[in-house]
């Protein structure tokens, strides 16, 4: 909780209640003021976040069809060679470690400068 100060701190005025923000006015009496309602989680919300995530599913599951021979004809080996596996296991670990690093910066980005 956020506690008044008598500073005049940007958060002064604020004080500290169950389920409302409580501002205190110059006259230091307590002023309630009745929270904000959150962001609606409709069916068409959960929907597209769901067609979302199954793109995202479906994107990996391409590259991982194609990618074996893509490495052996890069390396210029078989694709039954063991360092093709190795490198192909390195490969889609990254894409992951990548996506999960990298979605949050994606998310704080698009939170702060794309709405």
């Amino acid at each position: 909780p956020t506690f008044a100060t008598a500073s005049g701190s940007p958060r002064s005025g604020l004080l500290p209640c169950r389920s409302r923000v409580c501002e205190m006015a110059s006259g230091g009496d307590v002023v309630v003021a009745e929270p904000r309602p959150g962001p609606r989680l409709t069916n068409k919300t959960l929907f597209v976040i769901g067609a979302i995530n199954m793109i995202d599913c479906i994107n990996v599951n391409l590259l991982s069809a194609y990618v074996d021979e893509m490495v052996s004809e890069y390396l210029g080996v078989p694709p039954d060679n063991p360092q093709v596996g190795q490198i192909v296991g390195l490969l889609i670990g990254l894409y992951s470690l990548c996506e999960v690093i990298f979605g949050v910066f994606w998310g704080s980005f698009s939170d702060r400068f794309g709405r």
